[in-house]
């Protein structure tokens, strides 16, 4: 027979518990980016691996505070350097999201593995650096072996990630790492859809002179011109015209670009699409 477990000691058990569970002072320090402390705490013996309440080892939370300084002192006394949140997310991960390039150049020195990915949704440290148009970390990465068309989870590459965030800077950066221009997202949206709709001219150029496919469908049978009529960028839609843009493909909803113009009343559009010479 089980006998109930008196309420004495569970009260310690619970307190035993709490203090286990409380974060180490080394930890703390780190968390405070108080240097001379974190120095002094290990200099004492204090354990660089031990993990807080969350998962987060010293390092990793070095890493997340973007400092390179904390980074480099636990390394020194043994941090270990591939440590992982529960989530899977390396210190290459966070010094990434940490914004501080010094942190992920030092990290990357040490060897750690640029191709990692998290769990929750399978990104490298370089889909993380796109997505924030992080350019001079994405080149970083690049340069250490990062793959630039590694898919994530749902199968999206770094470069589709920088355009659906508007980073077209990023984007041109990418595609001179030769990246791949014409990448397929959720829905078959492309990089080419999310510049045309834009107007992002440059990108634009730089997407199509990469051999992105001008008249490349999303899910609901748009095209990059579709997208440029429907936000009225006269550029865009002169630009992929020039390309061999097909103006008479049409959609889910049985409009082509002209058709779409014309739904939305945008004159310019309409005069460029409705020419005689507009390409077909």
């Amino acid at each position: 027979m089980n006998r109930p477990i008196p309420m004495l000691t569970m009260a310690v058990l619970a307190a035993t518990f709490a203090l286990r569970a409380e974060d180490s002072p080394l930890l703390k320090a780190v968390t405070a980016k108080q240097v001379a402390e974190v120095r002094k705490l290990l200099d004492a013996g204090a354990d660089p691996n031990a993990a807080g309440t969350t998962g987060e080892t010293p390092l990793l939370a070095a890493a997340r505070e973007g400092s390179g300084e904390l980074v480099r002192l636990l390394i020194s006394h043994k941090a270990t350097a591939t440590a992982r949140m529960p989530n899977g997310e390396t210190a290459l991960h966070l010094a990434v999201g940490s914004g501080n390039i010094d942190t992920v150049r030092f990290l990357l020195n040490e060897g750690l593995n640029a191709n990692a990915v998290e769990d929750a949704k399978g990104q490298s440290p370089l889909h993380y650096a796109a997505a924030q148009g992080r350019t001079e970390m994405v080149q970083a990465l690049v340069e250490s072996g990062a793959v630039t068309d590694l898919g994530s989870r749902a199968g999206v590459t770094p470069l589709w990630l920088a355009a659906e965030a508007g980073h077209f800077d990023t984007v041109r950066a990418m595609l001179v790492l030769e990246a791949d221009a014409d990448p397929s997202g959720p829905e078959q949206v492309r990089p080419l859809h999310m510049a045309a709709r834009a107007g992002d001219l440059e990108t634009l150029k730089a997407l199509l002179d990469a051999e992105a496919d001008v008249d490349s469908k999303t899910a609901d049978g748009s095209t990059a011109l579709h997208f440029a009529a429907g936000e009225n960028g006269e550029g865009a839609v002169k630009m992929l015209l020039a390309r061999g843009a097909n103006r008479d493909i049409k959609s889910a909803k049985g409009e082509t670009p002209l058709d779409v113009a014309k739904r939305l009343k945008f004159g310019s559009i309409i005069a460029v699409l409705a020419a005689p010479d507009a390409k077909r």
